[in-house]
């Protein structure tokens, strides 16, 4: 970014809008105004909103639902937007850096959303329409030291008047390694279901894995993705069927 002669840096501090990023605090007495630089992308937020790779993919899936309610054109600016900031980001080395992938993270954006079902782009029940299912917050917990990897999904199930709708929480939980640089293997192990809200006193119902024996050909209880993006707060991956997902630490 070129500074008018007047520019004046005031400082590099820590800001939350959006990330925690370190931004540059610029200053400039001709045009009035402020403005915050990220040192990482080359990203300026101001009044007027942001500029650059990130703020341009969080405004594409903002409104979205995580992708429930986008449209075709909404999803192919979501994917230009997201391979915008894989190009600012450059190629992701996980190798020696495994543990950018620790922690807790809220998935913002899923491309296979868009089919309306809990299955994504793979098959799974349908979300308002056979079923009564509200699809919730989705997370992914990674622990890189155990090499559990978590799928956690919050779920309301539709219920006859008067009864109360049921809260749940499905854990998938999966073992996962590093394949090459930035490919990511998951085996699934086994699900795990939790009542939440009135029912929370309920115990824990543990869903085992099936024997591979009687496994359908199509569902082999592993899955793969790439990571195309990572850094302290964002996360993005592209999966085995072109499936497009955007993750923030939560």
């Amino acid at each position: 970014m070129k500074l008018p002669q007047d520019g004046k840096v005031n400082n590099i501090t820590n800001i939350l809008f959006p990330t925690s990023r370190a931004y540059m605090h610029l200053k400039f007495a001709e045009a009035q105004t402020e403005c915050y630089v990220c040192l990482e992308l080359n990203e300026t937020y101001s009044e007027h909103g942001c500029l650059g790779p990130l703020g341009q993919l969080q405004s594409a899936v903002s409104g979205l639902n995580r992708g429930l309610a986008g449209s075709e054109d909404d999803l192919r600016k979501a994917d230009a937007a997201a391979k915008e900031l894989e190009d600012a980001g450059g190629l992701v080395d996980l190798s020696n850096d495994l543990d950018k992938l620790q922690g807790r993270w809220k998935l913002i954006y899923s491309s296979a959303f868009s089919s309306r079902t809990l299955g994504g782009s793979r098959p799974g029940p349908p979300i308002g329409r056979l079923l009564p299912i509200t699809l919730g917050q989705v997370f992914q917990r990674i622990d890189i030291l155990s090499k559990d990897f978590d799928n956690i999904v919050d779920l309301q199930l539709g219920t006859p008047w008067p009864i109360p709708p049921i809260e749940v929480t499905a854990t998938l939980a999966h073992k996962f390694e590093l394949i090459g640089s930035s490919k990511v293997k998951i085996t699934f192990e086994k699900t795990t279901v939790k009542a939440t809200g009135n029912l929370s006193q309920l115990p824990p119902l543990e869903i085992p894995r099936i024997p591979d024996n009687f496994r359908p050909p199509s569902n082999t209880g592993s899955g793969e993705f790439e990571v195309t993006y990572v850094d302290s707060d964002t996360r993005i991956t592209r999966g085995d069927r072109a499936e497009l997902r955007v993750f923030v630490i939560a």
